[in-house]
C-alpha cells in the first residue's frame, strides 16, 4: 500500500511539475503574444493607412478624369449648338440667295472651329468628331458642287448638330 501511495504521490508529483511548466510556457507565451500583438497592430495600422492613402489618390485622380470629360462634354456641346445655329442661318441664306460659294467657306469655317474645340478630345468624344467631321466635309463638298439635294443634306447636318435633351420620367 505505501508502494501505491508513493507512486501516486510520484505521479501526483510529476502532474503537478508537468502542470507549473504548462502554466510557466502559458504565461511566456501570453507575455510574448501581447508585445507581437501590439507590433502586428501597427503595422495593421500603417498598412491600412496607406490603402487609404492610396484609394484617396486613385479617387481623386479619377474624379479629375470625370471633370475633364465633363467639361470636354459640355464645350463639345456648346459648340454644336453654336454650328447648328450658324448651320440654320446657312441654309436661310441658300433658300433665299443661293449663294453656294460664300455658303460653303462658312460650312469650312464651322468644321474648322469645331476641329479647335474637339482637338483634345478623346474616346468617345473623339469619335463622334470624326463622324461630325465627315459629315460637314460631305456638306461642303455638296455645297461646292451646288448639288440638288444641298438642302437636304444641310438639313441632315443640322439635325446630327441637335443636343438630345433627356427627361427622366421616373423622378
Amino acid at each position: 500500500m505505501e508502494n501505491s501511495r508513493s507512486n501516486n504521490n510520484g505521479r501526483l508529483l510529476l502532474v503537478v511539475i508537468i502542470s507549473i511548466l504548462a502554466l510557466v510556457l502559458a504565461w511566456l507565451a501570453y507575455n510574448r503574444s501581447g508585445e507581437d500583438l501590439s507590433t502586428n497592430l501597427e503595422q495593421e495600422a500603417e498598412q491600412v493607412a496607406a490603402e487609404i492613402d492610396q484609394e484617396t489618390e486613385e479617387l481623386g485622380n479619377e474624379i479629375e478624369a470625370t471633370a475633364d470629360v465633363t467639361i470636354t462634354r459640355a464645350e463639345s456641346l456648346a459648340a454644336r449648338a453654336e454650328a447648328r445655329t450658324e448651320l440654320l442661318a446657312v441654309q436661310a441664306e441658300l433658300e433665299a440667295e443661293e449663294n453656294y460659294a460664300e455658303a460653303a467657306a462658312e460650312v469650312q469655317d464651322i468644321r474648322q472651329d469645331l476641329a479647335v474645340i474637339y482637338n483634345n478630345a478623346e474616346g468617345e468624344i473623339r469619335q463622334e468628331w470624326r463622324e461630325l467631321d465627315q459629315e460637314l466635309a460631305q456638306l461642303e463638298q455638296t455645297i461646292r458642287t451646288e448639288s440638288a439635294d444641298t438642302l437636304e443634306a444641310l438639313g441632315e447636318a443640322i439635325l446630327s448638330l441637335e443636343i438630345d435633351v433627356r427627361t427622366d420620367e421616373a423622378e
